[in-house]
């Protein structure tokens, strides 16, 4: 099972698994992005992905950890299997 949400980069938790088609948790995707075997957005973009990771980033932490998050969180999302190349 992923550690990470291969869409966004969000820790996978029990609580923030997405669902398969079928009814079963999703072992690659979380809820924000993955439902019923579907991307809830399939047209995203990286860019825009992107933009609300950092956002989120933003939100999240202490000054130096929301710093870290949102300067390293680029790297991380270029490596998901959403945006793989």
């Amino acid at each position: 099972m992923s550690k990470f949400c291969q869409s966004c980069g969000m820790p996978l938790e029990e609580s923030t698994h997405g669902t398969e088609s079928r009814g079963s948790l999703s072992e690659k995707y979380c809820h924000l992005c993955y439902e019923n075997g579907q991307f809830i957005e399939p047209d995203i973009t990286y860019d825009q992905m992107l933009a609300r990771g950092k956002k989120n980033c933003r939100g999240s932490g202490s000054g130096i950890g929301q710093f870290f998050l949102s300067t390293f969180y680029p790297f991380q999302l270029k490596k998901l299997d959403r945006w793989k190349k």
